[in-house]
């Protein structure tokens, strides 16, 4: 124990006499530990960590394959189908569905008091229960509590009731005044609650749907906890013969509808496996990198201590011991590394993980209160020990070759390494760059795919536009005159506000996360079976919500002035509908009809706007159909405002405008569609930006390699420079020839990167909007950065080749 104590303290001894090499080392274990853990941390309690609730590996989320239908094919469910379900599966313990809700709480005897909306979600009975989870506060829904016009009861989350409650202990039994209707509330969730799907959800009610109601129809969500020893493949082969059995028995709304039983945590996190798995990989290159450029540096370290390493062996130390402390430097560089790794890995975590989680939509399920799980210290130990070691397999082997004959004499020569050292560090250095091409070249794919999102036409005019959203009461607007009156009110009275040019509202909105769609037959064609019956997104939307968000009328005149609720419906469509549903091209006045052949609900078309990005800037269009709000309104709406105001000042104005209206009614959501178009490529955003950071890293890195590598290539060529220039060698050839060394190195790394860019340029190609995985222009300008780097780090070591002084060089011979 005394000799390996020694040996350690020998070992510190030795690094700390040459400070530069031991600062460049730490640093490169630094960056790639700390870039390395930061990653694999969020990929750990995203993809790898259980969910939150007992026995997480039960839980699955029941899907439609509405494909059959000509839908997608994880899709929603109706009540009927969920109540059928809940019968008929035996393989599930208990199951749950929910909706969206938005209510609008508000102001409990207090006239001065603001109307607020929150988020909240309809839910089944069993809610609760198939979370597993004891309550903070009170109880959770009971069955005679989920049927219609039962008693109005409501859940609270925690974070309500802090915030809006004031952490009441007392609140069980009290009432919130939501829509105007007074609601019990009987529960409190727990803090550590991470709610599946509705991560933001603040209230919580009973469903309260007929068990036959809505069969045909897609807005459910539904969890569900199986049965102890039942896996994903039964339920699925379960749930498949269940679904075939109701398209029998109601073939007019479930033939051609399957199901899909997928695992919660895929269900959840499964769209951000790409993602996560290219940042992994972009971190792992950096981690080979950093390994090379150690392991190089060691090298050079190890070469020039060569002739120490032959004296101790010629006095009779063995191989073992020589590398025994070897490997002691190894371990203490990486000590020190992992130090600081760790407070670099602190830095990028407090900067990494509430960026991913905003953009991912994960920022109530991936957060810091979250832990430390075992993997991450093992993961940081593993890449602690295993990279200095496999840094140092290079000069290890140098030392196991050492012969002491040539040793000593490589001293009286004044030779301070081998043609063989030399090569294997040119390989390293080769390697080194081939790594960082590749990490460039994803970047770079990354990168121009992100230009060509952003610079995608929308279809609207995104700029001066803000947009909020209110619902009225149902109890108050329980008709459509109601609900016209007021929007007619509430537009006279926005536009009256200086600075308001135009108002417009639609019952969906781009990039809002609202969608609807509808089953539809164009008149005088064959009638299609239900897998073939054509299908649109569709909005209600006042007449003038096409100039307002300056979509294009390409055909027609747009809605009439006066449009009886009661008449045909005039509908303008898309470029997209038109092309695919109209193919002749002569589409104004033709009609489709909504529902069945018996009833149905006939339709006329009055123009055509081009397409919009409407689910996102990299979506495809889809065919869509807009009405008329003067024939269909509905009390949750979209407003659309044309203005040059900030929201922060227009804001006010706007909740005095509407309360004047109504003082039930809440604004709820104003932003400008600016944002919401820069929120929806946040995602691709947070992506491009650390996978190009990590490739600036790896240049910066194997510039730093190359460095290393020429200068001591500079300093053990000293004399031989010194007789070139003591021959007449000018100091430009001098600077040249050792450019070129440096210039030959990064092509052979250039070469040997090319296959690795196209592995992966295939990796990626997923995550790429219009751009190829193997992109010439990319290529080009990644060698093209890798060059002006190795030139850059080769300046400073030719400049130095150029100044040599032959006497200076030559006086030791």
């Amino acid at each position: 124990m005394a000799n390996w104590l020694m040996e350690w303290r020998m070992s510190l001894r030795s690094l700390f006499r040459n400070p530069g090499f031991t600062l460049i080392a730490v640093i490169t274990l630094a960056l790639c530990i700390g870039a390395n853990t930061a990653i694999f941390n969020i990929v750990d309690k995203t993809l790898l960590r259980d969910l939150p609730y007992p026995e997480p590996d039960s839980m699955a989320m029941l899907w439609v394959d509405a494909r059959g239908q000509g839908f997608a094919e994880k899709d929603y469910t109706n009540p009927a189908d969920f109540f059928s379900w809940k019968e008929q599966l035996s393989s599930v313990d208990s199951m749950f569905a929910f909706t969206g809700w938005q209510p609008t709480l508000s102001s409990q005897g207090d006239g001065d008091a603001v109307p607020r909306m929150f988020p909240g979600q309809l839910v089944t009975a069993d809610f609760t229960r198939v979370l597993g989870m004891p309550m903070h506060l009170g109880r959770g829904f009971r069955a005679e509590e989920d049927v219609p016009n039962a008693a109005a009861v409501v859940i609270v989350s925690h974070n309500f009731w802090q915030q809006q409650l004031d952490g009441n202990q007392q609140v069980i039994g009290e009432s919130l005044l939501l829509d105007e209707q007074p609601h019990t509330i009987i529960g409190v969730l727990p803090a550590k609650l991470r709610l599946p799907a509705i991560v933001n959800g603040q209230l919580f009610r009973p469903l309260q749907a007929e068990p036959t109601q809505g069969r045909g129809g897609f807005y459910l969500r539904v969890i569900a906890r199986l049965l102890p020893g039942v896996n994903i493949d039964v339920a699925q082969r379960e749930f498949t013969t269940v679904q075939q059995q109701l398209a029998l028995v109601y073939p007019e709304t479930n033939a051609g509808l399957g199901g899909n039983v997928q695992s919660l945590h895929a269900a959840l996190r499964g769209d951000q496996r790409p993602q996560l798995l290219a940042l992994l990989g972009a971190s792992l290159f950096v981690l080979l990198i950093g390994c090379v450029n150690l392991s190089n540096l060691l090298l050079v370290r190890a070469s020039s201590r060569s002739q120490e390493y032959s004296i101790r062996a010629a006095l009779g130390a063995a191989r073992r011991d020589v590398t025994r402390r070897l490997f002691l430097e190894c371990l203490a560089l990486g000590v020190m590394g992992s130090v600081a790794g760790l407070l670099c890995a602190l830095l990028l975590t407090g900067w990494i993980e509430p960026m991913f989680a905003s953009a991912s939509g994960l920022s109530g399920t991936v957060t810091a209160a979250d832990g430390i799980g075992w993997r991450l210290p093992l993961f940081v130990i593993v890449i602690t020990l295993l990279m200095p070691v496999l840094a140092g397999l290079a000069p290890a082997m140098l030392l196991l070759r050492n012969n002491i004959q040539s040793g000593m004499r490589s001293i009286s020569r004044g030779v301070t390494s081998s043609h063989g050292n030399v090569r294997l560090s040119h390989i390293l250095v080769a390697g080194n760059f081939a790594l960082a091409l590749a990490l460039c070249m994803a970047g770079g794919l990354l990168v121009k795919s992100f230009n060509y999102l952003q610079t995608q036409d929308l279809g609207f005019q995104s700029e001066h536009l803000l947009r909020f959203n209110i619902n009225l009461p149902p109890e108050r607007y329980s008709d459509r005159p109601q609900i016209q009156a007021f929007q007619a009110a509430m537009q006279e009275r926005l536009e009256s506000i200086p600075g308001v040019r135009s108002v417009s509202y639609t019952s969906t909105l781009p990039f809002s996360n609202v969608f609807t769609d509808t089953s539809f037959t164009v008149e005088g064609q064959p009638l299609p079976t239900l897998a073939e019956q054509p299908n649109a997104g569709y909005s209600v939307v006042a007449p003038n919500y096409h100039q307002v968000m300056g979509i294009q009328l390409l055909r027609g005149n747009g809605f009439s002035d006066n449009l009886s609720s009661d008449g045909e419906l005039e509908i303008i469509i898309n470029q997209a509908m038109a092309k695919q549903y109209f193919p002749e091209g002569d589409i104004l006045g033709k009609r489709i009809y909504f529902g069945s052949e018996e009833s149905p609900i006939w339709a006329r078309i009055v123009g055509e706007v081009n397409d919009i990005r409407f689910a996102g800037v990299a979506q495809p269009q889809r065919p869509s159909l807009y009405i008329s709000q003067h024939q269909r309104a509905g009390g949750a709406m979209f407003v659309v405002i044309n203005s040059q105001l900030p929201s922060s000042s227009l804001l006010p104005q706007l909740r005095e405008a509407i309360r004047e209206l109504d003082s039930s009614v809440a604004v709820a959501n104003l932003t400008s569609m600016d944002e919401l178009v820069r929120d929806s490529l946040a995602q691709t955003r947070y992506l491009t930006s650390l996978v190009s950071g990590f490739a600036v890293l790896a240049l910066m890195m194997a510039a730093i390699g190359i460095y290393g590598v020429i200068a001591y290539l500079v300093n053990l060529r000293r004399r031989e420079l010194g007789v070139r220039a003591a021959l007449g060698a000018s100091p430009v050839k001098l600077v040249l020839q050792v450019l070129r060394t440096g210039m030959r190195l990064a092509a052979m790394g250039s070469v040997a990167g090319l296959l690795l860019a196209l592995l992966v340029g295939r990796l990626v190609q997923q995550l790429l909007y219009e751009v190829q995985p193997f992109d010439p222009g990319i290529f080009l300008l990644a060698i093209s950065g890798l060059l002006v780097a190795a030139v850059t780090a080769c300046l400073l070591p030719a400049w130095r080749a150029g100044a040599v002084n032959p006497v200076i060089a030559l006086r030791t011979e």
